[in-house]
């Protein structure tokens, strides 16, 4: 079973914000850093749901 990745870019399309209102919220602490690959933010689920929650955003009506 894999699980699915997904990358700020990814992060920021899927909750139609900007990738530097991502940015900023991990900046100021707003919401938790993520782990990082090759100097690049990696997302999983948990994630996910921690910025969409931030952001006021129910993935639920998110279309992928």
């Amino acid at each position: 079973m894999t699980k699915k990745l997904y990358s700020i870019a990814d992060v920021a399309r899927l909750l139609e914000v900007q990738q530097y209102q991502v940015e900023y919220a991990h900046r100021t602490n707003k919401v938790p850093d993520v782990r990082q690959v090759a100097g690049k933010r990696i997302y999983d689920e948990a994630d996910l749901r921690r910025v969409a929650n931030h952001f006021g955003v129910d993935l639920n009506e998110v279309a992928e």
